[in-house]
């Protein structure tokens, strides 16, 4: 069952990959910039209450936007298994029991 649970996946997810790496890099990287920025900030002691609340902001969105683009591959890849292939793919995933 597995290898065909990982044919599936592959061939679900192998066209859109070049997009979805496009599309999760940005706000990766944007999310790693904030978090320099305010390590860098904290470092030198050259942060203010307010810079402090926007870059913890920023940094909140952009942890939203990664998790939200990871959560649409996993309904994406669950919506082209049958039945079978996606109660394996919950229980591998540990959904079921939750």
């Amino acid at each position: 069952m597995i290898p065909i649970l990982l044919t599936v996946l592959l061939a679900v997810t192998l066209p859109g990959r070049a997009a979805a790496q496009a599309e999760h890099h940005s706000p990766y990287a944007n999310l790693q910039n904030r978090e320099i920025k305010a390590l860098s900030a904290f470092a030198g002691k050259a942060i203010t209450p307010e810079r402090l609340a926007s870059l913890t902001s920023e940094i909140g969105t952009l942890q939203g936007q990664l998790r939200t683009i990871h959560l649409q591959a996993h309904l994406e890849v669950s919506a082209a298994l049958t039945p079978e292939q996606r109660s394996r793919y919950n229980d591998l995933h540990g959904y079921h029991g939750r």
